[in-house]
Formats: structure tokens, C-alpha cells, sequence
């Protein structure tokens, strides 16, 4: 065999190679295209809703923030109250303990004999 006729082989056979390869991506090219156009859609769809959300939620952090004051003062009244009321149990139980405390001194008393003229 001659050089020439080995190149010759070669060359057909890279040809070949190439046809097959661009005739792969061809077929390729032809299923994956509908998958393309079906995400780019999807993506113009959500680039589209990402724009719209956006403009939602700039109008609904400027309607939230005096929301957001006034729950901060609704919270602090809530405290203040919560605190007041357990003041308030703490001077009533107080009172409660030192009318037993003085219950129990009037008992102890009459029993000795000290309470009988109260």
C-alpha cells in the first residue's frame, strides 16, 4: 500500500466521521429546539412575574411600615399591661398573706387568751 493511498483512507474516514457527527447534531438540534422555545418562554413568564412582584412588593413595604409602627406600640402597651397586671396580682397576694398573717395573730391570740375582748 501506498502512502497515498493510506492518507486517502484516513481522509475518508475523518469525512465520514465528520457527516456522522454533523448529522448527530442535526437530529439533536431538532429535539432539543421545542425544549428551548418552552424555556425561553418560561423564563420571559417568570422575568415578567419577577417585574410585576417586584412593583408588588415595593407598594406592600410602603403599606406595612406604619403597620409595622404600630404593632411596635401595640407591643409596648401589651408589656406595660402585662406588667401592671402582674403588679397587681403580686399587691394582691400580698394582701392576702398578711390578712391571713393577721387572721392567724387574732387565732393565736384568742388562744392565749389575748383577743377575747376584740
Amino acid at each position: 500500500m501506498s502512502t497515498e493511498l493510506i492518507a486517502s483512507v484516513i481522509i475518508c474516514g475523518a469525512f465520514f466521521m465528520a457527516i456522522r457527527t454533523i448529522m448527530g447534531f442535526t437530529r439533536d438540534v431538532s429535539e432539543l429546539r421545542p425544549k428551548l422555545v418552552q424555556l425561553e418562554n418560561t423564563h420571559a413568564r417568570l422575568r415578567e412575574a419577577l417585574t410585576n412582584n417586584k412593583e408588588l412588593v415595593g407598594n406592600l413595604s410602603q403599606e406595612v411600615e406604619p403597620i409595622q409602627d404600630l404593632e411596635a406600640k401595640m407591643r409596648a402597651h401589651y408589656e406595660v399591661m402585662q406588667d401592671l397586671q402582674l403588679e397587681d396580682e403580686k399587691q394582691r397576694l400580698a394582701a392576702e398573706e398578711e390578712a391571713d398573717t393577721g387572721r392567724k395573730k387574732r387565732v393565736q391570740r384568742k388562744k392565749m387568751g389575748f383577743g377575747e375582748s376584740d
